[in-house]
């Protein structure tokens, strides 16, 4: 199936003309438990694929402002399967809710805890759970503030959950066995001030960027959390503090270098941090390089704006998946293979001034320079050279007429010229 064929199809089921509707059909379905809806819909949803996520992430996701890329299928199996077995589950930016639900399917998870900003994506967030019979709570709010605007609860049925809008207040304290994130990279943020006394933040992290405060909230409810970021917190200057103390404390457990491409809109490089309170690998790290463990995945997109040129035409673009066969290789790293994966001490990464890139504790054999066939440059450098020459014919020979010059008796020659030919051409 193709996005525009599910969204056609997500139209006639919900009865609208738009995508801007679909947010409050989804809305209505969950809250009057409209079974009907959920029925049709399990016709035309798919393990393979999110494809209320992807309807999101195409015509209504915000990356200018709210860094909206959501997780792709595959890094969602690799996050599942790095979570391991838990009763409950929180998720501190649940979008449309890929990370949880990949949980859900595959184990008996009793409790959910899921806050997301965006109040548009939360009825596909809350129609998402209710389709899986979940049990728990959804939060529409800053996690970062602490601010609510409305929170729901879920309730597990027969066969479809039943979702009710409650008062925040009361809204239980979150306490989770995993969390799992993919929180919006590199924002800005208000820290809170010293009167304020959030504990969640042992040590604040900068206004400029908030990757690692998204970090401190799920530490503070979960015994183990495993987060998909960018790969700047690995060892950017000024969050040194924070490694460390991540460090110091014997809390980070594995990281993971992932291949760049695996998102729709964006080819930005991420890396997995997972940090656990009982690891059992005390005072050591894993580091695993799977930049290219991975398979290239070709994926066709029918336009669906602009004129017909556009819209009749299927364009392709790759993406950098994870098969199950490289889900498998990373969760099974040996502690130290050349060219994919290192166990390291704490203190070995101290020393390192707490960087957590894992090329630095990773052995990589020395690779052989290669270089184009010289005479494949030389031809290159010939070229340009050409062309140039033609381009100062023509400069030449315009600056002589506007300055009134006589020029009939080289310009036969210069346009018979075999550079000047050459230029024509171009």
């Amino acid at each position: 199936m193709e996005l525009l064929e599910f969204k056609e199809k997500v139209f006639e089921i919900l009865n609208c003309k738009d995508v801007s509707e679909i947010g409050n059909k989804l809305l209505i379905a969950v809250t009057k438990n409209n079974s009907a809806i959920f029925e049709q819909f399990e016709n035309i949803l798919t393990n393979e694929k999110d494809w209320l996520q992807a309807l999101w992430q195409y015509y209504e996701a915000d990356r200018i402002e709210k860094k909206q890329d959501y997780t792709p299928e595959s890094l969602c199996r690799l996050v599942s399967a790095l979570a391991g077995e838990c009763e409950s589950v929180y998720d501190c930016c649940g979008g449309s809710g890929a990370l949880t639900l990949n949980i859900l399917k595959k184990q008996d998870v009793k409790d959910v805890y899921v806050e997301e900003l965006d109040k548009r994506v939360i009825p596909f967030l809350l129609f998402n759970l209710a389709i899986q019979n979940a049990s728990g709570y959804v939060v529409n709010g800053d996690v970062l503030s602490g601010e609510v605007t409305k929170a729901y609860r879920i309730i597990k049925g027969e066969k479809y959950s039943k979702v009710e809008e409650i008062s925040p207040d009361i809204v239980p304290k979150t306490t989770a066995d995993v969390a799992v994130s993919n929180p919006p990279y590199n924002i800005k943020w208000q820290p809170p001030l010293p009167i304020e006394n959030d504990r969640r933040f042992p040590i604040v992290p900068p206004a400029s960027n908030a990757n690692w405060a998204f970090v401190f909230d799920c530490v503070s409810k979960a015994n183990r959390a495993v987060f998909i970021l960018p790969n700047g917190i690995l060892d950017i200057e000024n969050e040194q503090e924070i490694r460390k103390y991540f460090i110091d404390n014997d809390l980070i457990e594995t990281v993971i270098i992932m291949p760049e491409k695996m998102f729709e809109v964006t080819s930005i490089a991420t890396c997995i941090l997972v940090i656990n309170k009982h690891k059992k690998n005390n005072g050591l790290v894993r580091f695993v390089d799977s930049r290219k463990n991975c398979i290239v995945e070709e994926r066709e997109q029918r336009g669906q704006f602009g004129w017909a040129c556009h819209t009749n035409r299927v364009y392709k673009k790759a993406y950098n998946v994870l098969t199950n066969e490289n889900i498998e290789k990373i969760i099974n790293a040996p502690d130290n293979q050349p060219e994919f994966s290192a166990t390291v001490t704490n203190e070995e990464i101290s020393k390192n001034k707490y960087t957590l890139v894992p090329s630095k504790y990773i052995e990589f054999m020395p690779q052989e320079q290669m270089h184009r066939a010289f005479q494949d440059i030389a031809d290159n450098i010939n070229h340009i050279t050409k062309m140039q020459n033609a381009c100062k014919l023509v400069i030449n020979e315009t600056i002589a007429t506007r300055l009134g010059l006589d020029v009939e008796a080289f310009k036969k020659d210069i346009r018979q010229s075999k550079d000047w030919q050459q230029f024509k051409q171009r």
